[in-house]
């Protein structure tokens, strides 16, 4: 009886503190698909699989600008990076990733991303990896600027020269 007492003046005392308990809210997330061949940076939005943006560069630049939560940034296909990478100053946190939750594009078309050379990856905000391949051929360094970087479920990183592994 003490039990459901107090729970029953627990539960007033938070209606009139106006302390409400919410159960957990979809996240508002937007998506943007790089496709290295099949993309166009200047025609595509960059907003479906179908319209996707040829550039990670672009994807970030648009990503940076959305009011939503989160911007996943979705790689379809094989993305050859040659050049270190400097993303754009962005407050809304991004998540790198092959799949959009519908699709793997890992398994449909091979997705993954592959730096060649000795590369660094400079965060500019808060960034997420998740359900990737990473491959490069020496060394890859992520720079992260007091930024925070996750390697979250899914990713695989590997090195494709037998002399640097």
């Amino acid at each position: 009886m003490k039990k459901l007492l107090c729970l029953f003046i627990g539960i007033i005392l938070c209606t009139l503190c106006g302390i409400t308990v919410l159960a957990e809210s979809e996240v508002d997330a937007v998506y943007y698909y790089v496709n290295s061949e099949t993309g166009d940076d200047r025609g595509n939005d960059g907003l479906s699989a179908t319209s996707p943006v040829k550039t990670f560069t672009r994807a970030c630049n648009l990503a940076k600008n959305t009011d939503a939560d989160v911007a996943y940034i979705v790689i379809t296909n094989e993305y050859k990076i040659t050049v270190n990478v400097n993303e754009v100053v962005h407050t809304v946190p991004f998540v790198v990733t092959t799949s959009d939750g519908k699709t793997d594009y890992a398994l449909k078309h091979n997705a993954k991303i592959v730096f060649n050379g000795g590369r660094r990856y400079y965060l500019a905000g808060n960034t997420t990896f998740e359900n990737i391949r990473i491959e490069h051929d020496t060394t890859l360094n992520f720079v992260a600027g007091f930024n925070r970087i996750t390697m979250g479920d899914g990713v695989v990183t590997v090195c494709n020269d037998s002399k640097n592994r």
